[in-house]
């Protein structure tokens, strides 16, 4: 039905959707009553982050043209194209989780 590159642009507005829908649907912030509560999450994109999201992609997006998974499925494009996008993103999460309990 779809061809390859479609699908792979279908999984990428779907990952936006999921980054991005929650922030234009905000509800009005209840008072939170229980003291024990999380604190409130505060996502910033900064600069920083901006550029490294549209590296990713482009960086996903640039293999995945030159190797071509949707006509010859190779391991090639899963370990120079997503490993590194992968890897990155982790070890981002990882860094982000040792500094937020470290304050």
């Amino acid at each position: 039905m779809f061809s390859g590159f479609q699908e792979i642009l279908i999984v990428g507005l779907i990952v936006l959707g999921i980054i991005f829908l929650p922030r234009l649907s905000r509800r009005r912030r209840i008072p939170p009553n229980d003291a024990h509560e999380n604190p409130k999450i505060n996502l910033r994109l900064t600069g920083f982050l901006r550029l490294a999201i549209f590296v990713s992609m482009a960086w996903l997006v640039a293999t995945a043209a030159y190797f071509e998974p949707w006509v010859r499925p190779e391991q090639q494009f899963i370990i120079i194209g997503a490993g590194p996008v992968a890897v990155f993103w982790g070890l981002y999460w990882i860094i982000s989780g040792f500094r937020k309990y470290r304050k």
